[in-house]
């Protein structure tokens, strides 16, 4: 799977979301961005110190909108079949072992592992730690 690796997580000193590269050291938790200074024609590395729970790494995937999909957005999942039933759902996107997983309620845990086919049935509408109502969404 060729795919970017890239961060976000929210800084520690104003709680907005930063996006990047990560470090862990046993001075924090850290996302470095790279930047360019074209006027002195030079190129440096800015670190922010973030809250270590608000990390999401990038899935290499996007939405039918084409938002970046990250760890811990909440999607919601159009059509979701399972037994003879199809509704609508939502979930939180989890990534581990290079897969990228849905954990959705419905009547009980459904686990949606995305492909780039079923894509076109993905919306992001937030994310856990800003939007933690909308895990508990009713299903529609």
């Amino acid at each position: 799977m060729n795919r970017e690796i890239k961060f976000k997580a929210k800084r520690k000193d104003n709680n907005e979301w930063i996006y990047g590269y990560y470090s862990k050291t046993d001075l924090g938790t850290f996302i470095n961005q790279y930047r360019v200074d074209y006027e002195d024609e030079c190129t440096y590395c800015e670190d922010f110190e973030v809250i270590p729970e608000t990390v999401s790494q990038y899935t290499g995937l996007k939405d039918k909108n084409g938002i970046e999909i990250y760890e811990n957005y909440i999607l919601k999942m159009f059509q979701i079949d399972y037994g003879s039933e199809s509704e609508n759902g939502y979930g939180e996107s989890i990534f581990e072992y290079k897969e990228v997983h849905i954990e959705a309620t419905l009547n009980f845990i459904y686990s949606y592992e995305l492909y780039g086919e079923f894509l076109d049935d993905i919306e992001v509408i937030g994310n856990k730690f800003d939007n933690p109502e909308l895990l508990d969404k009713e299903v529609k």
